[in-house]
């Protein structure tokens, strides 16, 4: 045996250890560090077992249904209570933004009839769009009109917009849909509306409001197509047609909630 091995081992009775054996110490975590550590291992630790226990209720705990048809019912009209207050968030900040959240009221004499009329004005508008859109009595025989790019004016009369909004319920409290978000909801309330056609209901009334309401955002824009910075006539006429487009569409969903109520 050579020298250096008679040290080695003398060194390791000597109660020594060898480079092995201290590399593996440097690797074992001392007690001081254990404890140290501990604090931190027990929040982790709970941490965990608070997330793990989040995800088991929201896997295994099922949502209780309704007891009754009466919760159901409840439960259908506060989604179409919140799909309707959704809608107007996205409107610009011109156009009437739509009632934060709408509580189910009794209905009134009389509101059914202003659908009725609501949609026998919405149909007169789509029927008769230029006539009413547009204000002749300045149009004489030396009126010149200027060439403008884009979408053409039909004639040579002025536009005018802001009186689309009149028959989207925006221009006073006396438009016959005035708030009618408010009245979808006091209608379905009241029980009017067929277990049936309950979601044909729901669908046509969240159609509407939005086109209603980007009907009225789109002439409220068109009024303002000449006075934006590069705006002009033609901006006007593009603006204004695309909220004719938004207007056939609320009176193709308007069809619909007619169909639904019977009040054809």
């Amino acid at each position: 045996v050579s020298a250096p091995t008679l040290r080695s081992l003398a060194a390791g009775r000597r109660g020594g250890s060898s480079p092995a054996m201290a590399r593996a110490k440097r690797r074992t975590p001392s007690a001081r560090r254990l404890r140290a550590a501990a604090p931190l291992l027990c929040a982790a630790a709970l941490v965990a077992h608070g997330l793990l226990a989040v995800r088991l209720q929201g896997a295994f705990v099922p949502i209780a249904p309704p007891r009754s048809s009466e919760g159901a019912d409840r439960t259908r009209r506060a989604l179409l209570t919140a799909s309707l207050s959704g809608l107007g968030l996205g409107l610009a900040a011109a156009a009437p933004a739509a009632p934060a959240h709408a509580e189910a009221k009794a209905l009134q004499d009389g509101d059914l009839d202003k659908v009725r009329a609501g949609y026998k004005d919405l149909n007169y508008l789509m029927v008769n769009w230029d006539k009413v859109t547009r204000d002749c009595s300045m149009v004489t025989t030396k009126t010149k009109q200027a060439l403008a790019s884009g979408k053409a004016s039909p004639d040579l009369c002025t536009a005018n917009p802001l009186v689309i909004r009149k028959y989207m319920g925006d221009s006073s409290i006396y438009d016959n849909f005035f708030k009618s978000d408010q009245l979808w909801v006091n209608i379905d309330a009241a029980d009017l509306v067929p277990k049936k056609d309950e979601d044909r209901y729901s669908d046509a009334v969240e159609d509407f409001e939005k086109h209603r309401r980007q009907a009225s955002e789109w002439a409220y824009t068109s009024s303002w197509g000449e006075a934006n910075p590069g705006g002009g006539r033609d901006k006007v006429e593009d603006y204004l047609l695309r909220s004719k487009a938004e207007a056939q569409l609320a009176k193709e969903s308007l069809e619909i909630i007619m169909d639904v109520l019977k009040l054809g």
